[in-house]
């Protein structure tokens, strides 16, 4: 009986059990995108290349496009049951991100890779919208990407809500006091605006902020070079914090010194002059007597 059943328990087991070779697109990957548009009712073709960073786990899929302008996608991979190597994975466009807030896009790609290889490729194609009133655009793009290094860019999968678990990370360093303070002095040096975008469907109003140009090269300035690490800068603001709450500690430490050392020098003050008050008080009943 037990022998019957085994083969189905470790079948069952390999069924459920993620598949060592389920494919794993995380990486940088380089190619094309090719898009036929209609803008404002005119059409037109255009073919980009550049860089796409991809960071996978599991089923969740963060994709860093650099081609053409910078795009931030969320997607969701779907693994081949009898090739899990192979498969196809969903993306759509994360509107929150400051690129081109009207712009939308939704995309379907297969994706085929070799275990424990870099060599990997993706084709796709994603439909994609921009439903500004100054710029009425809307195309379907074709991708082609390969492969050219698995190390994780560390993109998130959450529309730029940052994966922070220790299990995601490698060369972990906490911070010294010396290095924090050091982020804070950084920090009070920023000079705050308020502006406008030149590219309306950048965002409408005013804003408020500071110029990359103003304090690159520093931690708060993503990798591209154009855009802020939101996550550094409020990692640096709660430097500030930690900073300023430190020295508000040190300053209370100090007054509550000297409170102190004022109460003992008064209670002191106090004992010696109550002998001098009686004695004094003496003299006087004599006299009078």
């Amino acid at each position: 009986m037990l022998a019957r059943r085994l083969p189905l328990a470790i079948g069952l087991l390999l069924a459920l059990a993620p598949s060592a070779l389920a494919f794993d697109l995380t990486g940088t990957w380089i190619g094309t995108r090719t898009c036929a548009f209609l803008t404002a009712g005119v059409k037109s073709k255009v073919v980009r290349e550049g860089t796409v960073e991809i960071s996978q786990m599991g089923w969740a899929v963060g994709f860093d496009s650099a081609i053409g302008s910078a795009h931030l996608y969320s997607g969701v991979a779907n693994f081949l049951t009898e090739k899990p190597d192979r498969g196809e994975f969903s993306l759509h466009h994360c509107r929150n991100h400051v690129d081109v807030p009207t712009f939308e896009a939704l995309g379907r790609f297969t994706a085929s890779t070799k275990p424990g290889k870099v060599k990997a490729t993706i084709k796709g194609i994603s439909i994609v919208a921009n439903d500004s009133t100054l710029d009425q655009e809307h195309g379907t793009c074709k991708w082609k990407l390969t492969r050219t290094s698995t190390a994780d860019p560390q993109v998130s999968s959450g529309c730029g809500v940052v994966l922070s678990r220790r299990a995601a990370k490698t060369d972990v360093a906490y911070l010294s006091d010396a290095e924090v303070k050091r982020l804070y002095d950084e920090l009070l040096t920023y000079r705050l605006a308020t502006y406008r975008y030149a590219r309306p469907e950048l965002g409408p109003g005013s804003r408020l902020g500071f110029m990359i140009d103003d304090v690159a090269p520093s931690a708060s300035v993503a990798p591209d070079g154009d855009h802020v690490d939101l996550y550094a800068y409020t990692s640096m603001a709660v430097a500030a914090v930690q900073t300023q709450a430190r020295e508000i500690a040190r300053l209370q430490r100090a007054i509550s010194a000297l409170e102190a050392r004022a109460a003992t020098a008064s209670g002191g003050a106090s004992s010696r002059s109550a002998p001098a008050e009686c004695s004094r008080e003496g003299s006087r009943g004599r006299l009078r007597r």
